[in-house]
Order: C-alpha cells, then structure tokens, then sequence
C-alpha cells in the first residue's frame, strides 16, 4: 500500500474524530472510539471509520498504527480539556484497561491491531498519555507534583502530534500556574498568626526548609542568588573538583545567618 493511501485513511479517522468530539455527546465519541479500536470487528467494514482503520492495519506499519492513535486520543484530550470535561478523559483512558484487548482475536487483522494495542499499553506513549487524567484523580500520587516536568519532553518532542505537543504545553502551563498560586496561598496563610481556614502544603518540603528558602531570598545583600549562581559558573570554569566542590559550599550557605555551624562550613 502507497504512504499516501495511509495518509488518507489517517486523515479520515482525525476529522471525524475532531468534528465528533465539538458536535457529539461524550458518550457517543466514548463509544464510536471503542467500536473502533477496542471492539473492532471486519463486520462493520461497510462503514468509513472502519475502512480506514483497516487500511492502517493491513498495511502492518505498527509505527503508523500507534501515532494514528495517538493523535486521535489527543485530539478528544484537547477538545475535552477545553470543554471542560475531565470524566470524559478519564472514561477514554480507562477504556485501554478492558480485558478484550488481551484476547489475541481470531482474524489476521484482529490479531495484529490486538497485539499492537498491548505493545501501546506498556509503552512509554500509554504512560504519557495517562498524566492527564492522573491530575484528576482523588488519591493523586507524590510523583503528580511533577507532572508539569514530566510533559516537558512531550511537547520540546517534535516527532509526537500537534495535538499532542498542544495538550501537554497547556497541561503543563495550568499546573505550573496552580502551584504557585497554591504556594502563595499556603505561604499568605502560614504567615498569618490566626488563618481561618487551613492550607495544604502544595510542596514536599517540611516547615524549616520552607522558612529557610524565605529567609534566604529575602536576605538583602549585594548579589541575588541568580547573580551568584553565574558568578558561581564563570568562576568554576575548568576548576578541579576538589575547588568547585568548595566553591559551590559557599555559594549554598551565602545567604545563612552566622552561627557556629555556618562558620565551620564557610
């Protein structure tokens, strides 16, 4: 089959998912998704979706396959961000933990979009992919706070789709603007001596190492840490490690009140 023959059936599926998703229901886009890529079935090769999504797979590119999938998973996580519909992203994710696709399926065809669905599903992609309906679960893990780090390389990573890139730039924009808002929330209300309401600790840090960054980038002085970080970086340059290690010693207590302990490091 010619690349252009591909391309085509590509282009099918990503315009009727993009129409589908800004004028249909979500339980239609949910179930025309699943018809097509958990329930797949040669029966149905009357209709369009399914012609083209057979043209993909017979053609045995699973590279093709799984950017085909990926770009239309994104496609619906970018219209349903915008719609401000997380059920409806987390309901698409979870779809990929039905046990049918663990069924090998008695068609060639069958067989091979399963087995290529299960290589998805332990893929670095599937992994991607599930970031943006963890930050809408209850019991988020520790490792959500750095989700925002995590999408960078999705969207700095020209090979993945627009959509894609698109989606995780904005994710990662939105958790980055949370976070500091809830920090100077959180730090607002700390410093109050009677909050009335409480404020969880968007960090990992404890109290002491909170109170010791305050003071450190308070502290006036003739150098911020920014210019000492650069300082600190044309002044290490080609030293040995023994001196950088020294050097870079008093750049970290700089900023620290003295005391016994600081005038032993320094």
């Amino acid at each position: 089959m010619v690349r252009t023959d591909i391309q085509n059936a590509q282009q099918t599926l990503y315009d009727f998912f993009l129409y589908s998703v800004q004028a249909e229901p979500v339980d239609v886009v949910l179930s025309t998704f699943r018809r097509l890529f958990v329930d797949y079935t040669e029966s149905s090769t009357e209709s369009e979706l399914p012609i083209a999504l057979y043209s993909i797979v017979i053609a045995n590119s699973e590279q093709q396959f799984i950017f085909t999938l990926k770009r239309v998973c994104y496609i619906l996580i970018n219209n349903w961000g915008i719609q401000r519909r997380p059920d409806a992203i987390q309901d698409l994710i979870r779809m990929f933990s039905d046990r049918i696709l663990m069924k090998p399926g008695v068609s060639l065809i069958l067989k091979r979009l399963r087995s290529w669905m299960r290589s998805f599903l332990v893929s670095q992609d599937f992994q991607d992919l599930k970031l943006f309906a963890a930050r809408y679960e209850d019991d988020e893990h520790w490792s959500g706070r750095y989700t925002s780090y995590l999408l960078a390389p999705q969207y700095l990573n020209l090979n993945n789709p627009l959509e894609q890139r698109e989606a995780a730039r904005s994710l990662s924009s939105q958790l980055k603007s949370k976070f500091r808002f809830d920090l100077a929330m959180y730090t607002a209300k700390h410093q109050m001596e009677t909050a009335t309401t409480r404020v969880d600790n968007p960090t990992v840090l404890g109290e002491a190492a909170i109170n010791l960054i305050k003071m450190l980038l308070l502290k006036p002085g003739r150098f911020s840490y920014e210019n000492l970080a650069n300082l600190l970086h044309k002044q290490c340059h080609e030293l040995y490690y023994w001196h950088f290690k020294r050097a870079f010693l008093h750049y970290l207590v700089y900023g620290l009140p003295n005391s016994p302990v600081t005038l032993s490091l320094k």
